[in-house]
């Protein structure tokens, strides 16, 4: 698929395939095409929405780097998507849930999950298997679910969230976070990343916990305001 501008300057798409020897190597071709044609069609139909979404809440889509705040390990390089208030919340829990199990076996630690998110907990989470998915699609169904999107990967400045992301990053519930240096890349997946992931999400949660159960007495400023809110390098729009 090409991207290119006809004369009077609109954007126009181009399907252009060879198609050689069998059968089955043109039906691949075609259920591909489909793909990508759905893709096309949805972002053509939602890229008003995102524009909406964007212009209403630019700050909920700036990248912050050089995050800094109680919960987060200082050792790292922490780089955030979204709304930075996710990060006070004291009732952050971590969410793994294995690829050796299906979705229908995950149930009922999803709902479990899914109640604890409705009474106001923050699951941190990569999203990345079917089961954690499948929760992330429940978590979107509730109206006043938050929750950490973590990534394996670092998030460059041009990083564009998906649709489905846009919204919740605009409505406040979704945080993206990566603890990856920017020129991690997306693809190909590193598992031993995914697995670092995990292991900094599980330290971010306890310290979370460690830090309002156990506050030290510089932590609160008088009037009962923290000492310690995020502080962050906004990055400046380009051209």
């Amino acid at each position: 698929m090409k991207l290119q501008f006809d004369k009077s300057g609109r954007r126009c798409f181009f399907l252009t395939f060879c198609v050689r020897g069998r059968r089955a190597a043109l039906s691949r071709i075609v259920k591909k095409t489909g793909r990508m044609l759905a893709a096309v069609r949805t972002y053509i139909k939602m890229n008003p929405a995102r524009k909406v979404w964007k212009e209403g809440h630019p700050d909920r889509f700036v990248r912050h780097s050089g995050v800094r705040h109680a919960v987060l390990d200082p050792a790292l390089s922490w780089t955030a998507i979204g709304d930075l208030t996710i990060l006070a919340s004291p009732f952050m829990f971590p969410v793994r849930l294995t690829r050796r199990m299906t979705v229908a076996q995950h149930v009922p630690e999803i709902e479990k999950m899914v109640d604890q998110a409705r009474r106001g907990m923050v699951p941190v989470c990569g999203f990345l298997s079917p089961g954690e998915k499948e929760l992330e699609r429940r978590l979107r169904a509730e109206p006043y679910a938050r929750w950490i999107k973590t990534v394996a990967h670092g998030l460059p400045p041009r990083f564009d969230p998906t649709v489905a992301d846009s919204r919740y990053l605009a409505e406040g519930r979704q945080l993206f976070l990566s603890s990856f240096p920017v020129d991690v890349p997306v693809f190909p997946v590193n598992y031993d990343n995914c697995h670092l992931m995990n292991a900094r999400n599980e330290a971010l949660c306890q310290r979370a916990k460690g830090e309002y159960e156990q506050p030290s007495p510089s932590a609160f400023l008088p009037g009962g305001a923290r000492a310690q809110p995020p502080v962050v390098v906004r990055e400046r729009k380009t051209a």
